[in-house]
């Protein structure tokens, strides 16, 4: 505004100027939620299934809704035997490639090995909270926000808060908690740094303790051992 000479309004240069900032309250689905979404038979209403299964894409290949809802055979590709989806991201222009998983290559093989048609993002994020409200979806979530410069914190259904951006935050946190490396996922996800790529992931600290306990320093017998 400034530079367009819109405003001589120079407010925000004052050290008293702040930028509030906290952690986003964004919903996840577990392996087994989403197996509840893959299980629910929608046979019977074909529009439900396209989102469904588009969902369940973006969900195990950590890809955006924008580059999930325009996937054609041509990104399916084979290297030394091993299946593939490589894609060019629409967002960054990025190339991305990710290891083809078990539910993703079942929606392909009903489709004739091809992705499911492209439906508009939108009437996705309707659709899926409809489809998680049936498979019962229901946990009370906790969410907490500041507004007008108050905290609030209020409680929602889960299946209230999905929308098609749910799938790559659940594919990067159940990657993350199945112990796959953090700069694997980086690789696929984008997230240039760790720390920004932690704060995106949504991992309780119970999960976290969970997930150390696996780590040999904390089954290390010879602890035990007085010398």
């Amino acid at each position: 505004a400034l530079e367009a000479d819109i405003t001589t309004n120079t407010a925000h240069k004052s050290r008293r100027f702040s930028v509030y900032r906290e952690e986003t309250d964004s919903t996840y689905l577990n392996e087994t939620e989403l197996l509840k979404l893959w299980s629910h038979d929608l046979s019977k209403e074909p529009r439900k299934e396209i989102a469904r299964d588009l969902f369940l894409i973006g969900a195990h290949t950590g890809m955006r809704v924008s580059d999930y809802n325009r996937l054609t055979k041509d990104n399916i590709k084979t290297e030394n035997g091993i299946e593939m989806i490589r894609v060019k991201t629409q967002k960054v222009g990025r190339i991305v490639v990710i290891p083809m998983h078990p539910v993703v290559r079942a929606i392909l093989d009903k489709n004739n090995g091809n992705p499911p048609k492209k439906i508009p993002s939108q009437h996705i994020n309707e659709l899926i909270k409809e489809i998680a409200e049936a498979v019962k979806l229901n946990e009370r979530v906790e969410l907490n926000y500041n507004k007008a410069g108050k905290q609030v914190t209020e409680f929602r259904l889960k299946h209230e808060l999905i929308t098609n951006h749910t799938a790559r935050r659940s594919f990067c946190t159940n990657a993350y908690l199945a112990n796959v490396p953090t700069l694997d996922i980086m690789a696929i996800s984008g997230h240039t740094t760790e720390k920004n790529f932690k704060k995106y992931i949504k991992v309780t600290a119970e999960q976290t303790a969970i997930k150390l306990s696996e780590h040999p320093h904390f089954k290390n017998a010879n602890a035990l051992k007085i010398v």
